[in-house]
């Protein structure tokens, strides 16, 4: 297996050297530097050609990174080790750099560690990733190789560096070493382009552009069974990083959709998703940070709730690079997909916000308490939302009913009313959240009509807001009262336009970065329309995701009958699932997560069944599309800028289709 290191200036990295103890079931790690090394001190030429190392790095753009063979990796170090201080044994020996949180980076550590015991077992490689700890702690994330560690749960660490002058406390996931991922992380900017065609009236674009690729450095994760810990830091190769690998396609061609979102139509949108019966959507929106960590910010809670944003400086550009908080989002899930939860009829939505609520006081706001008068808000904001119309009506609805009388204007409110200031903030969050996820949906389907694969496909949407449609904004996002232009993991440009008489302009661009697509305007609109009705828009009563899941439960049900027979956890775990509520199913990927609990919770152990029997049981009660799959407006891996996990997050399917209709036959123009 080959690994990827960052290294001071692509070239350089500190050799440390030191032992490991276990104390009071913490792991003490005392390391010392023993000098700087070069990465060439490291390269087959200092062997005679022996074991390989590969020159390569994770993307294209960047190849100046050398990557290991761990043994040979390992081997090497130890001889480095044993070079520098003259001593054949060493407890553990090392690479390390360290990046220093400057230009509003968080700092972050990376090692690679190693026995050098003459008296090694068999060979077993951890990663280990630092979970969320007190803030201005470095992020840290390590590979071990024959240092005893125990694989599949969360470990307390001590750590110290001396010549350094490090000593770092933190609990960490470990697991095998296979489940540690890297995702690259990179933005597009169009130099310049010149369009070669339009139809349906100039929404639809086809044309040909001179893209810049902009390669950022990597997110690593480390997934396990019932857990994932995210780095919320990108990785830098050149751990400097006083420059980003750039690549210019001066043949690619692009597909654009521009969408004006009107004012009375985002309202209608978000309010159908609310009230719906079916509300896997409206959770969805809800678990968007923007929303939670907006809301609670009246009542001194908020900001990084389900993802952490850290602000990014590249090339002069200021970019939001989010990481999804896996702990709590799956903590927030638990409460409201919990048995006995009912959403069903009017008081639906009620009960699903004051869920919601409890569980983000739980999970994040623990010092908050939450009164009577603090629940009122939530009555008042589903009474309203339910009697209006049109977004000017649930404003004024929510202003009567909290006798206030001053301008609209967040500061003023949030300083007056804070349950107001939650309720009105909590649409706007909404309908914002609501323009992105459906905006990279439409990218997501734009992308698969054009038929764009790897390689290939890289994705854009400028988004051009009015703040006076959705005023709460001005406080909620980031900070943002200064209205600078802002970008969101290099995908989302937005920009403040007051002038606008909707409420957002958006363009969504996809490019083919080879520049080898062959598709023409009407022929790209049909496919899209086509694809569009296939899964479920236009009002078609065809809808591959929801066929391809009731194909999968019919089959799933006949192994289920024989399977419940004999094996008690199946039949338990079956009718615990039937008592959760079936509207708000977490999206299959969550679920996994949530499934080692649930069985505990039955008083089960899950060593009692294999994964192989349960997965008969399951997949019968969570849809395998939950506003979002593979048939759909989910890509292949390693496509969208987003990591699997949190691409599922990020994207809607019900809000994609609201957005295109007008591709649907004989639809108005939005």
């Amino acid at each position: 297996m080959k690994i990827y290191l960052p290294a001071y200036g692509g070239n350089r990295f500190y050799l440390v050297g030191g032992s490991i103890t276990r104390q009071d079931n913490v792991n003490v790690l005392i390391l010392t530097v023993l000098r700087q090394a070069e990465i060439r001190e490291l390269t087959p030429a200092q062997q005679g050609g022996s074991a390989v190392a590969v020159d390569q790095s994770p993307v294209a753009e960047f190849t100046y990174t050398v990557s290991f063979d761990i043994d040979y990796l390992a081997d090497r170090l130890c001889g480095l080790c044993r070079s520098s201080t003259g001593r054949r044994n060493f407890d553990i020996c090392g690479y390390y750099v360290y990046r220093n949180g400057e230009a509003g980076w968080l700092s972050y550590a990376v090692l690679f560690l190693t026995s050098c015991s003459e008296r090694q077992s068999e060979s077993q490689t951890y990663a280990v990733v630092k979970n969320f700890g007190r803030r201005g702690e470095p992020w840290i994330v390590a590979i071990t190789r024959n240092i005893p560690l125990a694989k599949g749960r969360s470990e307390r660490f001590q750590l110290t560096i001396s010549g350094r002058h490090a000593s770092w406390s933190f609990t960490a996931t470990v697991d095998a070493v296979e489940k540690l991922n890297v995702f690259g992380k990179a933005f597009v900017d169009e130099v310049s382009s010149f369009s070669r065609s339009q139809c349906l009236g100039g929404t639809l674009e086809l044309g040909e552009a001179v893209v810049e690729a902009i390669y950022m450095g990597s997110l690593i994760s480390l997934r396990t069974k019932d857990r994932a810990a995210y780095l919320p830091v990108v990785v830098h190769y050149d751990i400097v990083g006083s420059s980003s690998p750039r690549t210019l396609h001066p043949r690619a061609k692009y597909y654009r959709i521009k969408l004006n979102i009107s004012d009375d139509l985002l309202y209608s949108n978000v309010r159908s998703v609310l009230l719906d019966s079916d509300k896997k959507v409206a959770v969805k929106l809800l678990l968007q940070n923007v929303v939670a960590g907006s809301v609670f910010r009246a009542f001194g809670c908020g900001r990084w709730v389900t993802e952490r944003e850290i602000s990014a400086s590249i090339f002069g550009r200021e970019i939001v690079i989010t990481t999804p908080i896996i702990s709590r989002i799956l903590g927030i899930y638990s409460e409201i997909y919990g048995s006995g939860a009912n959403y069903s009829g009017s008081g639906g939505l009620r009960s699903l916000l004051k869920r919601w609520q409890n569980a983000v006081v739980k999970y994040k706001c623990r010092d908050l308490s939450i009164s009577q008068e603090r629940q009122r808000w939530i009555d008042y904001f589903t009474d309203c939302i339910e009697n209006s119309q049109t977004p000017n009506d649930f404003r004024s609805c929510l202003m009567t009913r909290f006798q206030y009388t001053g301008r609209l204007e967040c500061r003023l409110i949030e300083s007056r009313s804070k349950e107001l200031f939650a309720a009105l903030t909590l649409y706007d969050t909404l309908a914002f959240s609501a323009i992105l996820l459906g905006s990279h949906g439409v990218a997501h389907l734009l992308g698969k009509s054009a038929g764009l694969g790897r390689d290939e496909f890289s994705e854009r949407i400028a988004v051009k807001l009015n703040p006076r449609k959705l005023p709460m904004l001005n406080c909620a996002m980031f900070g943002w009262e200064s209205y600078e232009p802002l970008n969101i993991d290099g995908l989302f440009n937005i920009e403040v336009n007051t002038s606008l008489n909707s409420v957002a302009e958006v363009e969504i661009t996809v490019y083919d970065l080879k520049g080898t697509s062959m598709m023409n305007c009407q022929d790209l609109s049909s496919v899209l329309g086509k694809l569009l009705q296939d899964i479920g828009g236009c009002g078609s009563p065809r809808d591959a995701c929801k066929r391809a899941w009731e194909e999968e439960s019919r089959r799933v049900e006949r192994m289920y009958r024989v399977i419940a027979a004999q094996d008690q956890l199946a039949s338990s775990l079956d009718q615990e699932l039937k008592r959760r509520p079936q509207e708000v199913t977490p999206p299959r990927d969550i679920f996994r997560f949530m499934l080692r609990d649930i069985i505990r919770g039955i008083g089960a152990s899950a060593g009692q069944s294999s994964s192989k029997i349960l997965q008969y049981v399951w997949p019968r009660h969570i849809p395998s599309c939950s506003d979002g799959c593979q048939r759909c407006v989910l890509m292949q891996r390693n496509l969208c800028v987003y990591p699997p996990l949190h691409e599922e997050m990020k994207v809607s399917k019900r809000m994609a289709i609201m957005f295109l209709r007008m591709l649907c036959p004989q639809a108005p123009q939005q």
